[in-house]
């Protein structure tokens, strides 16, 4: 049974829990499928969550909390033992991209054309900076700089200085 994100234990599938693999963003809002977690040895459902809309990206697990965007406008802090919601954030637009953890911040692009920084404990937004077009990529995060591309041509790196 596959997982995007196991920890021995559990293990995270966003989509329709394993019957069929990842679904595209459902026509019907109504019809939209639940972030799932599994038992990474049996595949029997653990716990689900559900957004306001359908998950692209894929989960970041970091110190036991699952960081996950979607297309609803917030990115979500799950509990992964329990599925219990952390905190969420709300963007300008959808998020399609999978967060990056990295020294207690989440980064992550939305739709709306935003760079976020949130503080990874309580998802207080530290910073956001404009970009010039729509973003669907994932950020990277290395030596304290975060890389992420734009629709606009361009690849940021961007430090905190």
């Amino acid at each position: 049974m596959p997982s995007l994100c196991t920890d021995g234990q559990l293990g995270l599938l966003p989509g329709d829990g394993g019957r069929g693999g990842l679904r595209r963003r459902p026509r019907d809002r109504e019809q939209r499928d639940p972030l799932c977690a599994l038992d990474a040895v049996t595949g029997q459902e653990r716990w689900r969550f559900q957004t306001g809309d359908s998950i692209d990206s894929s989960p970041e697990l970091v110190d036991g909390v699952l960081y996950i965007g979607s297309r609803d406008s917030y990115v979500y802090a799950l509990d992964a033992a329990t599925g219990e919601q952390r905190w969420r954030f709300q963007t300008g637009d959808y998020v399609v991209c999978s967060p990056a953890v990295a020294g207690g911040v989440v980064y992550l692009g939305s739709r709306d054309r935003y760079v976020y920084a949130l503080d990874a404990a309580t998802g207080a937004e530290r910073w956001r900076l404009r970009t010039g077009g729509i973003i669907h990529s994932s950020p990277a995060v290395a030596d304290g700089v975060v890389y992420i591309s734009s629709n606009d041509g361009y690849v940021y790196a961007i430090t905190e200085d």
